[in-house]
């Protein structure tokens, strides 16, 4: 019997991390791990390496932290500026890695 391999992602590395944070600064749902995989199209350990490198990435550059709380779902912590400078970083980023998602999470209709 064969093992089954997922596809890979559609998705660059950059552009699931830039999705992955974006989501936390979403102010409805939850995000676990299992959103992130079906988001970006990925496996469970590929969305938490994605979590990883993300949390490194905004703790270097923008004093902040993801975090996890008791019921399994992230969120970012830091001063109130600290995180607006991150989203307009990120959105920035967004606009030029995976527009669409940006356009459909952060415009009304």
């Amino acid at each position: 019997m064969m093992p089954t391999i997922a596809p890979p992602s559609v998705l660059s590395a950059p552009q699931r991390r830039c999705q992955v944070l974006l989501t936390l600064f979403q102010p409805e749902p939850i995000a676990t791990v299992e959103i992130f995989s079906a988001l970006n199209g990925v496996d469970d350990d590929t969305a938490r390496e994605d979590i990883t490198e993300t949390s490194l990435e905004i703790q270097r550059y923008h004093r902040l932290a993801i975090t996890t709380c008791q019921n399994g779902c992230y969120r970012i912590e830091g001063t109130a500026l600290d995180q607006r400078l991150c989203l307009l970083h990120w959105l920035r980023r967004g606009l030029r890695l995976c527009p669409t998602f940006v356009t459909q999470q952060f415009t009304r209709p």
